[in-house]
């Protein structure tokens, strides 16, 4: 009750789709996009200063823990080096520095009160490593403005700073911009069946826009090297594991010149969608604008097959994922390990 996630307006874009099939009224699906991009999508005010975003120092290292009570981490702002970002500048080029992305979770009446009366707030909950279960979460704002918690707002439960700052920050789970694209493919193809494709043409556009800004998903968390069980910065593709991670997140300040961007070291095999990234790579109307995008999805397609192929058990089911981070902290692997690419097999 009183929270919404990108999930749900995913699945929204998708019966509006099954709607239009069935009755060829397609304004449910030109709908439910608007409603996405009003309420879940962060526009330009709300992720102020991503044109001052560095893709060649995307974010300061913090370690992940084990357990919540290891937490808040240290930011660790000289002592680590993270890789390159390689994909914001081709995406800058064909968009602009704002991200097109759901935040993930939303609070629809402002419940928690970190909004203005019963306005839809973005909060945030899992922050303290793989055992914050949901009931250790902490719910707090996505725009920190220190009105709420301690004097740093809750900044200081989950990192540990020299000094904190007013920000914003918001984190994407890609498996529901994959079902919104999906959905929207379906719905195309269905209205250039019933002849009515011209109703849904701005709406592709901006699924193809999505799709685009989804490659941000493939990359290690700090855009290290994929399989080098150490903290050897990535440079260009070499941390991109092109599979769709447990989510993408980025921030910046408020009142001041500075944003990050990360991406994740852990992949689960239920966040995987090959038929969007087929559509991504190989359906005209959705191809990317930007320059590596339809080359990024074919890779990722033939990847997130064959991660499917190596979790399939001899039995026929499908579970687990892979890590780039061992423990969170880029650690060696134990003996014996099974890995995908490099990565360990969770």
């Amino acid at each position: 009750g009183h929270v919404t996630t990108s999930e749900a307006f995913s699945y929204y874009i998708w019966l509006e789709a099954l709607y239009g099939k069935l009755t060829g009224d397609w304004s449910g699906v030109q709908t439910s996009w608007k409603v996405m991009e009003d309420w879940i999508i962060p526009d330009s005010t709300e992720q102020p200063g991503m044109a001052m975003y560095n893709p060649s120092s995307p974010a300061t290292y913090a370690a992940e823990y084990q357990d919540p009570s290891y937490y808040p981490s240290e930011l660790m702002f000289d002592s680590v080096r993270v890789g390159s970002d390689p994909v914001h500048n081709d995406l800058t080029s064909a968009y602009g520095p704002d991200m097109y992305l759901m935040h993930w979770l939303m609070d629809v009446d402002n419940w928690y009160g970190f909004g203005t009366g019963t306005r839809a707030t973005f909060i945030n909950t899992f922050q303290r490593g793989e055992q914050e279960s949901t009931w250790e979460t902490i719910p707090h704002p996505s725009i920190e403005e220190f009105k709420y918690g301690g004097p740093n707002g809750f900044l200081d439960l989950f990192t540990k700073d020299k000094s904190y700052s007013r920000q914003w920050r918001y984190t994407n789970a890609p498996d529901a911009e994959g079902r919104a694209i999906q959905a929207v493919y379906w719905a195309n193809k269905w209205a250039k069946e019933q002849g009515k494709a011209s109703t849904l043409s701005s709406v592709v556009t901006k699924a193809a826009k999505m799709g685009d800004f989804l490659r941000n998903d493939m990359f290690d968390k700090y855009f290290m090297k994929i399989g080098a069980q150490d903290k050897t910065p990535g440079n260009g593709y070499d941390s991109a594991h092109y599979l769709m991670a447990w989510y993408t997140s980025w921030g910046g300040g408020i009142g001041s010149s500075w944003a990050w961007k990360i991406g994740c070291s852990h992949i689960h095999f239920g966040y995987q969608n090959p038929f969007q990234a087929w559509i991504s790579a190989t359906q005209s109307d959705f191809a990317p604008k930007s320059s590596n995008g339809k080359k990024d999805w074919q890779s990722s397609l033939d990847r997130q097959i064959e991660f499917y192929q190596w979790l399939q058990s001899a039995e026929g089911a499908i579970a687990g994922g892979a890590t780039n981070s061992w423990n969170g902290r880029y650690e060696k692997y134990p003996a014996g390990k099974s890995t995908f690419y490099g990565m360990a097999y969770v």
